[in-house]
Protein backbone atom coordinates (compact mmCIF):
# COMPACT_ATOMS: atom_id res chain seq x y z
CA UNK A 1 0.00 0.00 0.00
CA UNK A 2 2.05 2.88 -1.52
CA UNK A 3 1.39 6.23 0.51
CA UNK A 4 1.90 8.56 -3.00
CA UNK A 5 -0.78 11.04 -3.38
CA UNK A 6 -3.57 9.62 -5.55
CA UNK A 7 -6.88 10.92 -5.85
CA UNK A 8 -9.61 10.38 -3.64
CA UNK A 9 -11.69 7.75 -4.55
CA UNK A 10 -14.93 9.29 -3.93
CA UNK A 11 -14.28 11.80 -6.65
CA UNK A 12 -12.60 9.15 -8.81
CA UNK A 13 -15.76 7.09 -9.17
CA UNK A 14 -18.57 9.37 -9.64
CA UNK A 15 -16.41 10.58 -12.49
CA UNK A 16 -16.25 6.73 -13.84
CA UNK A 17 -19.89 7.31 -13.46
CA UNK A 18 -20.33 10.13 -15.52
CA UNK A 19 -17.96 8.36 -18.30
CA UNK A 20 -19.91 5.27 -18.00
CA UNK A 21 -23.41 6.93 -18.19
CA UNK A 22 -22.02 8.34 -21.79
CA UNK A 23 -20.75 5.54 -22.67
CA UNK A 24 -24.53 3.64 -22.68
CA UNK A 25 -25.86 6.49 -24.65
CA UNK A 26 -23.43 6.22 -27.05
CA UNK A 27 -23.59 2.79 -27.00
CA UNK A 28 -27.35 3.03 -27.69
CA UNK A 29 -27.16 5.04 -30.77
CA UNK A 30 -24.29 2.80 -31.95
CA UNK A 31 -26.75 -0.10 -31.73
CA UNK A 32 -29.63 2.01 -33.44
CA UNK A 33 -27.34 2.58 -36.30
CA UNK A 34 -26.03 -0.91 -36.52
CA UNK A 35 -29.39 -2.65 -36.08
CA UNK A 36 -30.54 0.34 -39.14
CA UNK A 37 -27.72 -1.28 -41.17
CA UNK A 38 -26.13 2.39 -40.69
CA UNK A 39 -22.35 3.40 -40.23
CA UNK A 40 -22.72 4.71 -36.59
CA UNK A 41 -20.71 8.58 -37.84
CA UNK A 42 -21.50 11.70 -36.51
CA UNK A 43 -24.32 12.83 -38.76
CA UNK A 44 -26.27 10.13 -38.19
CA UNK A 45 -25.78 9.66 -34.76
CA UNK A 46 -26.81 13.63 -34.88
CA UNK A 47 -30.10 12.49 -36.80
CA UNK A 48 -31.12 9.61 -34.45
CA UNK A 49 -30.55 12.38 -31.16
CA UNK A 50 -32.47 14.98 -33.55
CA UNK A 51 -35.44 12.22 -33.92
CA UNK A 52 -35.61 11.15 -30.20
CA UNK A 53 -33.70 13.96 -27.80
CA UNK A 54 -35.99 12.95 -25.15
CA UNK A 55 -35.36 9.53 -24.92
CA UNK A 56 -31.60 9.95 -25.06
CA UNK A 57 -31.70 13.10 -23.06
CA UNK A 58 -33.69 11.08 -20.05
CA UNK A 59 -31.86 7.65 -20.37
CA UNK A 60 -28.33 10.11 -19.66
CA UNK A 61 -30.33 12.07 -16.55
CA UNK A 62 -31.27 8.93 -14.78
CA UNK A 63 -28.43 7.12 -14.91
CA UNK A 64 -26.43 9.89 -14.10
CA UNK A 65 -28.37 10.39 -11.37
CA UNK A 66 -28.13 6.85 -10.39
CA UNK A 67 -24.48 6.54 -10.77
CA UNK A 68 -23.06 9.03 -9.68
CA UNK A 69 -24.33 9.79 -6.01
CA UNK A 70 -23.98 5.81 -5.58
CA UNK A 71 -20.13 5.99 -7.06
CA UNK A 72 -19.70 9.00 -4.73
CA UNK A 73 -20.92 6.91 -1.55
CA UNK A 74 -19.05 4.06 -2.39
CA UNK A 75 -16.03 6.08 -3.20
CA UNK A 76 -16.12 7.87 0.04
CA UNK A 77 -16.74 4.79 1.98
CA UNK A 78 -13.41 3.28 0.57
CA UNK A 79 -11.74 6.39 1.52
CA UNK A 80 -12.53 6.09 5.33
CA UNK A 81 -12.05 2.12 5.16
CA UNK A 82 -8.03 3.08 3.50
CA UNK A 83 -7.77 5.72 6.25
CA UNK A 84 -8.91 3.16 9.18
CA UNK A 85 -6.41 0.54 7.72
CA UNK A 86 -3.39 2.79 8.41
CA UNK A 87 -4.71 4.24 11.51
CA UNK A 88 -5.01 3.29 15.36
CA UNK A 89 -8.51 3.09 15.54
CA UNK A 90 -8.15 4.87 19.63
CA UNK A 91 -5.59 6.90 19.38
CA UNK A 92 -5.41 7.95 15.56
CA UNK A 93 -1.99 7.80 15.00
CA UNK A 94 -0.08 5.64 12.16
CA UNK A 95 -0.14 2.11 12.56
CA UNK A 96 2.48 -0.75 11.43
CA UNK A 97 1.03 -0.95 8.16
CA UNK A 98 1.47 2.82 7.47
CA UNK A 99 5.09 2.05 8.89
CA UNK A 100 6.15 -0.18 6.70
CA UNK A 101 4.67 1.16 3.42
CA UNK A 102 6.41 4.71 4.25
CA UNK A 103 9.74 3.09 5.39
CA UNK A 104 9.03 1.23 1.58
CA UNK A 105 8.25 4.37 -0.52
CA UNK A 106 11.59 6.04 1.47
CA UNK A 107 13.44 3.33 0.20
CA UNK A 108 12.04 2.90 -3.19
CA UNK A 109 12.93 6.80 -3.64
CA UNK A 110 16.29 6.51 -2.30
CA UNK A 111 17.33 3.91 -4.48
CA UNK A 112 15.67 5.20 -7.26
CA UNK A 113 17.82 8.72 -6.41
CA UNK A 114 20.98 6.46 -6.13
CA UNK A 115 20.59 4.73 -9.70
CA UNK A 116 20.21 8.43 -11.59
CA UNK A 117 22.81 10.43 -9.63
CA UNK A 118 25.62 7.07 -10.11
CA UNK A 119 24.25 6.64 -13.89
CA UNK A 120 25.29 9.85 -14.77
CA UNK A 121 28.41 9.20 -13.40
CA UNK A 122 29.05 5.49 -15.68
CA UNK A 123 28.42 3.50 -12.89
CA UNK A 124 27.31 -0.13 -13.49
CA UNK A 125 26.81 -1.21 -9.51
CA UNK A 126 23.52 1.15 -9.69
CA UNK A 127 22.07 -0.77 -12.79
CA UNK A 128 22.19 -4.03 -10.80
CA UNK A 129 20.12 -2.30 -7.85
CA UNK A 130 18.09 -0.96 -9.87
CA UNK A 131 17.04 -4.56 -11.57
CA UNK A 132 17.25 -6.01 -7.80
CA UNK A 133 13.37 -6.32 -6.78
CA UNK A 134 12.45 -3.11 -4.75
CA UNK A 135 11.46 -3.37 -1.14
CA UNK A 136 8.76 -5.58 -0.17
CA UNK A 137 7.20 -4.95 3.27
CA UNK A 138 5.42 -8.31 3.36
CA UNK A 139 8.57 -10.25 2.83
CA UNK A 140 10.65 -8.04 5.18
CA UNK A 141 7.90 -8.00 7.98
CA UNK A 142 10.04 -6.96 11.43
CA UNK A 143 12.55 -4.51 11.11
CA UNK A 144 13.50 -4.54 14.34
CA UNK A 145 12.19 -7.93 16.07
CA UNK A 146 13.81 -7.22 19.65
CA UNK A 147 11.83 -4.11 19.65
CA UNK A 148 8.06 -5.82 19.35
CA UNK A 149 9.17 -7.97 22.51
Amino acid sequence: MPSRARRPRRLVYPTIGILLSVALVAGLLALQAWLGHRAPVPWHIADELGRQPLVYAYLLVATLAITTPLAWVVGRKEDLLEALSVTDPLTGLANRRRLLAAFADELNRSVTRFVVRSNGNGHAAPRAMAEAAPYDPTRNADLAPAATN
